[in-house]
């Protein structure tokens, strides 16, 4: 009996042992079964390329995107491919591993690639989940392997999947989940400690960096070969010195495959100025030629710059959703959107629109540039007020995330997605309560003039007992110490001190601990 048909192969009931279920929600909890519904079985996520024909400027972020695949075959990952297939095929029962590097360096289409061999030739179940959401997958009799990006996004429910995980009694087939981490795995320690894990981890785990000159040769050109194969164009190929002096100005960034990539893209499109321009500058200029491309689509609203302005903006939620488009349309008529009563009709005409929203853009670097143009162009704070309009329209990993990769394009003292951050509170003082997870959260220290500003705010607000001072002083005396202002940090820690003194002396059970 065939269960489902997917990408031309039956999924057959004799192959199925079971089920596992996640449940979607912050527990983590798994549940491994031999019946109920007819599990789903999970997407390989590639994008065919093939509707790329004679305009490559048209699909600019789906050629850098690792799920294009623009070069066909991973150049300088064989030892790290061969390793994971290894590492998969192992006899141990349930097997935990972390692949961890940068953003750009290839992580996810590495695992992608491992998890296309076993499931299309050694009839695995295997693909990317979502922890956001329910999923039902299949367990094979050849194996399950799981892969899970952005772990340190959602810390809490992996440490409920971890723990789970290692309470599983003999699975009916392997099981493999691989957490692409943009942390170095010492970064997990004290969670696999706390889950048990450690003796179902591979320790050693794996680490990819940058290309070197010659792989990043070898990548740029090929890169070139193929795009001029799709739209049936002559090949410019620029000389091995010249790409390899471009490697060697940054070889940590220009290294990356993503950066790599955007050069072959642009050096098809423009094939005179490539390699005088840095990585950072020659995804600036591809983001632009994408901006204009989806400004020109949307040439009838009000707003020159509204369309590529509204995906920046989606970046930060990651999809604007009908809801979002009309109040935006409502509360920021400089953003150049239609008119309320016309915006969602008029975005969902337009081919961005796919499942009843609008996606963030990617890679997760071009989100980022996007995001940090649109915000060098005019004061924003009411737009960010508007996308993150409560506590749970904050995602604060994904924040970080943006946050760091315009740091990695835009190194400096100032960062735009920070700064425009803590002008929407200075502007909307009423947004610090639903932003107290700024001040709560452990979180990297590029978010934390935010969570100093959450801090500061709250505390002139009226009506807070001595509970809360408390521990709003010494939550923000934690950030002010991340933002390098020591002696600023004094003054609130000292005040929590205080507070906490007060309060241990009338009920020591109760707030010691705290004190």
């Amino acid at each position: 009996m065939a269960w489902l048909e997917n990408n031309g192969r039956s999924l057959r009931a004799r192959d199925v042992v079971g089920s596992i279920v996640i449940t979607g929600d912050n527990s983590g909890a798994v549940i491994i079964q031999t019946g109920g519904a007819r599990p789903a079985e999970l997407s390989l996520q590639w994008t065919p390329l093939k509707e790329i024909t004679s305009e490559p400027q048209k699909h600019i972020f789906t050629l850098l995107s690792w799920r294009g695949r623009l070069v066909e075959t991973m150049i300088g990952r064989e030892r790290d491919y061969q390793d994971l297939i290894a590492w998969a095929e192992s006899s141990d029962p349930i097997a935990i591993r972390f692949l961890t590097g940068p953003g750009g360096v290839g992580k996810s289409r590495l695992a992608l690639e491992v998890a296309t061999v076993l499931k299309e030739q050694k009839k695995w179940s295997a693909g990317l989940i979502n922890l956001h959401k329910r999923f039902e997958i299949p367990m094979m009799k050849a194996g399950t392997f799981l892969i899970i990006d952005y772990p340190e996004e959602r810390r809490e429910t992996i440490r409920g999947l971890l723990r789970e995980i290692r309470s599983l009694d003999h699975p009916p087939a392997k099981l493999r989940v691989l957490l692409l981490s943009r942390q170095p795995q010492e970064w997990w320690d004290s969670d696999l400690a706390a889950t048990g894990v450690e003796g179902l981890c591979d320790m050693q785990g794996c680490t990819v960096g940058a290309l070197d000159a010659a792989d990043t040769v070898h990548l740029v050109r090929d890169a070139i070969k193929h795009l001029t194969e799709l739209t049936k164009t002559a090949p410019v190929f620029p000389a091995d010195r010249e790409i390899a002096d471009w490697h060697g100005r940054q070889p940590n960034l220009h290294g990356l495959p993503l950066f790599a990539t955007a050069a072959a893209v642009h050096s098809v499109l423009d094939p005179a100025s490539t390699f005088s321009l840095s990585g950072s500058e020659i995804v600036a200029a591809l983001v632009r030629r994408e901006r204009q491309r989806l400004d020109e689509a949307a040439r009838q609203w009000p707003g020159p710059k509204a369309a590529s302005r509204l995906h920046g903006l989606a970046a930060l939620r990651g999809r604007l959703e009908a809801a979002t488009l009309l109040a935006l349309a409502e509360k920021a008529p400089d953003l150049g959107l239609p008119l309320p009563e016309r915006v969602v009709d008029e975005v969902r005409n337009q081919s961005w629109w796919i499942h009843d929203h609008l996606s963030e853009p990617q890679p997760d670097l071009v989100a980022a540039e996007l995001l940090h143009q649109i915000l060098g162009e005019q004061t924003l704070a009411n737009w960010l007020s508007t996308v993150l309009d409560s506590a749970a329209s904050l995602d604060l990993g994904r924040l970080e995330r943006l946050a760091h990769d315009m740091a990695t394009l835009h190194p400096g003292p100032s960062n735009r997605l920070v700064a425009a951050l803590v002008e929407a509170v200075q502007q909307h003082p009423e947004r610090a309560a639903a932003y107290l997870e700024f001040l709560d959260s452990e979180h990297s220290f590029r978010l934390a003039p935010v969570g100093v500003i959450v801090g500061q705010t709250l505390l002139q607000q009226p009506g807070l007992n001595a509970a809360q001072e408390a521990a709003i002083c010494n939550n923000l005396a934690n950030h002010l110490s991340e933002t390098g202002d020591r002696q600023g940090a004094l003054g609130p820690a000292q005040r929590s001190v205080e507070i906490r003194e007060a309060l241990a002396s009338e009920n020591p059970a109760a707030y010691r601990p705290a004190l």
